[in-house]
C-alpha cells in the first residue's frame, strides 16, 4: 500500500499550499541580476497585470486537446527509508477519468481510479483497497483538491491561474511569477514559449514541495511532457520522478476498473 499512499499524496503535495494562513517574510530566492522594479504605483501595478495576462494567455494556449491519452511512464521513488523504480500505465479521458495502472516486474500490482468525485485503488499482493470521494484526501492534506489539479499536473499545465496578487519578474529567458501565500512563497516560472517550467513552494527559506518538468515532447499537434520530477518536503520527505516513454492520442482505451472479490477496505 505504501507506495501507492505516497504516490497520491506527492500528486496532491504542490496543490495543497493554496489555502495556507498568510504571513510575509523578506526571504528572495532569486539571483541579484533579476530586475524587482516596483510596484508600488499603480501604472507599474497596471503594467505587470498586463505582462501577466499576456503571458497566461500564452500558457494557456499550448495546444492539450485531445479525448484520450494513454501514456507509458518509468517512475522512480525514493524517500529516507524507501526506494523503487517501476512502471505506470497512465490513461487519461480528459475530464473525466485517470486510470494508473502500477506495474512491478512487468505484473501489475496496484490500480488507481480517479474521477472528478471519486477517488479509489487497490493493491493486488496486500489485498486492500480504498474506494470514495475527495474528502478523505483533503483532510489528509487539509485543503480542497479537484480532479483537474491533477491532470494539469500530468499534463505540465499549470495548476494555479496567474490573476490574483502576483508579481512578475523575467531573468534571462525565464518568466518568474510570485506570490506571498501565509508562510508560504509560491512561484511559477514559465520559458519564453509559454512552457511551465517549474511551480515551487518556498516554506521560510526552505523548498516544502517542487514540481519541475525538464522536457516536453510534441505528439501529433499535441504538448506533454516527456520528464518531471516531483520533491516534496512536507510532512513525507520524497522525490518522485517520471519519464514518458510513449504516448498515443485518441486510441480505444480500455478504463475498466473493478476493485478485486474479497480485497478488504483501508480505514484511515
Amino acid at each position: 500500500m505504501k507506495h501507492i499512499i505516497l504516490l497520491l499524496f506527492t500528486i496532491f503535495t504542490i496543490a495543497s499550499c493554496k489555502t495556507s494562513k498568510l504571513k510575509n517574510h523578506s526571504e528572495d530566492i532569486h539571483s541579484s541580476d533579476m530586475e524587482t522594479s516596483s510596484v508600488s504605483s499603480e501604472e507599474n501595478i497596471k503594467k505587470n497585470e498586463a505582462e501577466i495576462f499576456h503571458l497566461e494567455r500564452k500558457h494557456l494556449a499550448i495546444n492539450r486537446s485531445f479525448e484520450t491519452a494513454h501514456i507509458i511512464s518509468d517512475v522512480s521513488y525514493t524517500d529516507p527509508n524507501f526506494s523503487q523504480n517501476t512502471k505506470a500505465d497512465i490513461r487519461i479521458e480528459k475530464g473525466k477519468q485517470i486510470l494508473i495502472t502500477i506495474k512491478a516486474l512487468m505484473v501489475n500490482v496496484a490500480k488507481v481510479h480517479i474521477t472528478p468525485n471519486r477517488v479509489s485503488y487497490y493493491e493486488i499482493v496486500k489485498g486492500t483497497h480504498y474506494d470514495g470521494n475527495f474528502e478523505l484526501l483533503e483532510s489528509i492534506i487539509g485543503t480542497p483538491i479537484t480532479y483537474e489539479q491533477v491532470e494539469n499536473i500530468l499534463l505540465g499545465e499549470s495548476i494555479y491561474p496567474f490573476t490574483n496578487g502576483f508579481n512578475l519578474y523575467e531573468n534571462s529567458s525565464q518568466y518568474i511569477l510570485e506570490k506571498k501565500i501565509n508562510d508560504f512563497l509560491l512561484s511559477i516560472i514559465l520559458n519564453n514559449t509559454g512552457e511551465l517550467l517549474k511551480e515551487q513552494i518556498h516554506l521560510n527559506e526552505e523548498v516544502y514541495a517542487d514540481l519541475s518538468y525538464k522536457s516536453f515532447q510534441n505528439v501529433r499537434g499535441v504538448a506533454f511532457p516527456k520528464q518531471w520530477q516531483l520533491i516534496s518536503n512536507a510532512k513525507h520527505k520524497m522525490n518522485i520522478s517520471l519519464d514518458y516513454e510513449k504516448v498515443t492520442l485518441n486510441s480505444n482505451v480500455n478504463f475498466k476498473y473493478e476493485i478485486p472479490s474479497g480485497s478488504k477496505p483501508i480505514k484511515f
